[in-house]
């Protein structure tokens, strides 16, 4: 359900709050789905969800789980 609605769809980018777009990509994350797929994912970009992001990447390396391609996307651009 979750790649239905984040992934080459704009209307989350458009039409959700901050904290609700922040919690769908944290989800495209435990899903393993790719940032890249989440259109107007760049112009979202904040401190608070390049903090989530790289949390959320540092827990995965930590636990030696895979990092879903698409993250440089928020960390390159977290302002």
């Amino acid at each position: 359900m979750i790649e239905a609605i984040a992934c080459e769809n704009p209307y989350p980018a458009r039409w959700f709050t901050e904290a609700a777009f922040n919690q769908m990509i944290l989800r495209c994350l435990s899903r393993n789905l790719s940032l890249a797929r989440v259109e107007g994912l760049a112009s979202r970009v904040t401190p608070t969800l390049g903090r989530l992001v790289t949390t959320d990447v540092e827990a995965r390396r930590a636990a030696g789980r895979p990092v879903p391609t698409g993250v440089e996307l928020v960390l390159r651009n977290r302002g």
